[in-house]
């Protein structure tokens, strides 16, 4: 298995609390569908959402053995919680 997985997440909160859910589609190094996941997370803030859907992508990283993973987000608060300064 490759060391490096790229994955596309996204993430949706209906309402500023509302039903959250959240997706990532895992490609390999030539743009091949590897895997892919959905989670109903129940009713939480946006924010909220974000966060898990990236926590989520990480541990589906990790399970599958990967030792490095290229992360694209939507959101520079998102990014910023998990940058070091």
């Amino acid at each position: 298995m490759a060391s490096w997985i790229k994955v596309n997440i996204d993430n949706v909160a209906r309402g500023s609390l509302g039903l959250a859910a959240c997706v990532g589609i895992f490609k390999g190094s030539m743009r091949e569908f590897v895997s892919c996941f959905s989670s109903f997370l129940g009713v939480y803030w946006s924010l909220f959402t974000k966060l898990m859907d990236i926590i989520l992508t990480i541990e589906h990283t990790k399970d599958d053995g990967y030792g490095h993973l290229w992360l694209e987000v939507d959101s520079i608060l998102v990014c910023q919680a998990f940058t070091s300064t």
